[in-house]
């Protein structure tokens, strides 16, 4: 008997609370070995952190967003560019660049938030 085999005969035998922890945990295994060692973030939110994604999420709503595509096309990056492929970490490229941009803007900036600014 196979591995695979053995995994559908012990799912066969599980009750339904079972096996919805067991497809739980399958599942997190698809993940990279580097996510799923990470240790949770057991931080407090912050309200500046609420309030960022409370921002976040009313753009969204008001369909103020950027797509992949329109981000790409901004900076010149074919399909074939240089940040088209996955990271070696197997995520996509992007990260923090300490740079905003704002919703009525197309243009991108360094200078702080206006709502940062002292």
């Amino acid at each position: 008997m196979t591995t695979r085999d053995e995994l559908r005969h012990l799912a066969d035998e599980l009750d339904a609370d079972a096996a919805r922890e067991a497809l739980a945990r399958l599942q997190d295994l698809r993940l990279p070995r580097f996510l799923r060692d990470a240790p949770t973030d057991d931080e407090p939110e912050t309200e500046e952190e609420r309030a960022a994604v409370a921002e976040a999420e009313a753009d969204l709503a008001a369909g103020r967003v950027v797509s992949h595509d329109e981000i790409r096309r901004e900076f010149g990056l074919g399909r074939d560019g240089p940040l088209s492929g996955p990271t070696e970490l197997g995520g996509t490229c992007g990260g923090s660049t300490g740079r905003w941009r704002s919703a009525s803007s197309a243009q991108w900036s360094s200078s702080p938030k206006p709502s940062q600014a002292t």
